[in-house]
């Protein structure tokens, strides 16, 4: 499972959202607006950006900043490499084991999936562009151009958002991730201050940058269709993000304003038909009744308790990254049995002792410990003579790289017993070590 990419992605997105669900009572009492909005884009960028790919990256910079850390993960001793997740490299040729090859299928077809999910969402929308533009033909009134643009000033958006209204729109609302659009309904709204309360609210949305998390949401869901935390994940964001604007369009109000936004409110609610015009604000009576509890609501918000609990969400996303075990790499200059094991040895003590098991760079050692010294090119992957009687063995050669390092090859092997040919077969295990001992 920690082999495949998009499932520790999936699995560390959704390790933050369970831990949101476990403090939900307290994070609804005790936290600001502003730190469940953090933690779920924070799990959104889990879902998103491939972060596990980056393990060894970040394992390197935390050793080169503290050295000591190295050691955490480091493995020591001798390391038996896992065969099943192996990429023996030969120059320009890759070999994969067939685990390997699987699982790259395997992620392949979800990717697939992911990208019939994205097409058909984007097709949702260039339709819903399409009713758009044929129902909002009609010039807008003056008063309302100018109290829009006031209150876009207000706010400090510097971005072109066009505002339009149409016959086909029952509430107001905004959308375009790149080129933001605000549509109000042709009719209704005609009380200056509940066109204030609604301006201010969907252009807090382009502010904040509501419809490009929304956006991304939608990818992530696409990608990581097979997990129903991430569908949670879509709606407890666009939630939070339609309780943040009402925050900010209450702020500073007494309680005849509230009343007032949150009538509204309602009756936008009740009177939306959900199949013609997707909004997500009304996405259901569950979330229409948090949105309104919390307009009436002041949090008593303990900003060090909010910081460490964020803060151990965070962490325990970031951990789940480093359960990734990607398929390694392994070089060498000829074909490798996937059926064999590969051996490394990383420790200083166990490279001293089996540095005497190496008495010579190349040699043959039979099955009775006899060893034969040997130079190179005496040996061969096929037989030169035709005796039958053969000695079993192991062809044994020493290299040594630039870096102070060395590997031991050993190969399956067979000696003539009456001409001394030498037979070489399969790579049977390559130990190497950081620091040649031999």
């Amino acid at each position: 499972m920690f082999r495949n990419i998009i499932i520790v992605m999936s699995l560390a997105g959704s390790t933050v959202m369970v831990c949101y669900l476990m403090l939900y009572i307290l994070i609804k009492k005790h936290f600001s607006l502003k730190c469940p909005s953090f933690i779920l884009k924070f799990a959104l960028f889990l879902y998103l950006v491939p972060v596990p790919r980056q393990k060894y990256y970040i394992m390197s910079g935390v050793s080169a900043l503290f050295p000591a850390a190295d050691r955490l993960w480091e493995p020591r001793g001798i390391v038996v490499a896992d065969r099943t997740n192996l990429i023996h490299v030969n120059g320009d040729k890759r070999t994969f084991a067939p685990e390997v090859k699987l699982l790259y299928l395997i992620v392949a077809g979800m990717l697939f999936i992911s990208c019939i999910l994205m097409i058909r969402q984007l097709i949702k929308y260039m339709q819903f562009r399409k009713v758009y533009r044929e129902t909002s033909s009609e010039p807008l009134s003056q008063v309302w151009e100018e109290q829009f643009f006031q209150i876009k000033e207000q706010l400090g958006i510097k971005r072109k958002v066009k505002f339009v209204c149409s016959g086909f729109c029952q509430s107001p609302m905004a959308f375009g991730a790149i080129s933001p659009v605000v549509v109000f309904p042709k009719s209704g709204l005609d009380d200056p201050r509940q066109r204030e309360y609604m301006m201010k609210h969907e252009l807090t949305h382009i502010k904040n940058g509501d419809l490009f998390f929304r956006f991304l949401a939608l990818i992530a869901t696409a990608i990581h269709w097979f997990n129903p935390v991430v569908y949670f994940l879509y709606f407890e964001l666009t939630a939070v993000s339609e309780m943040v604007c009402d925050r900010s369009v209450l702020e500073c109000s007494d309680d005849g304003m509230r009343r007032s936004y949150s009538n509204l409110v309602l009756d936008y609610a009740a009177d939306r038909d959900y199949g013609c015009f997707p909004a997500i604000g009304f996405a259901d009576k569950w979330n229409m009744k948090r949105r309104i509890l919390e307009m009436k609501k002041d949090r008593k918000v303990y900003k060090l308790l909010s910081g460490i609990i964020v803060a151990a969400m965070c962490l325990a996303g970031s951990l789940t990254v480093f359960a990734y075990s990607p398929p390694k790499e392994y070089e060498a200059d000829e074909e490798y049995d996937f059926s064999e094991d590969l051996i490394f040895i990383m420790d200083d003590e166990l490279e001293k002792i089996f540095a005497e098991e190496v008495p010579y760079d190349y040699f043959f050692q039979s099955e009775d410990g006899e060893i034969y010294p040997l130079t190179e090119g005496e040996e061969s992957t096929y037989s030169t003579c035709s005796h039958p009687k053969r000695r079993k063995g192991q062809l044994v050669r020493h290299v040594k790289n630039a870096k102070g390092g060395c590997k031991i090859k050993y190969y399956r092997a067979r000696i003539c017993v009456k001409c001394g040919d030498k037979k070489r077969g399969k790579l049977i295990n390559a130990p190497t070590y950081k620091v040649c001992p031999h």
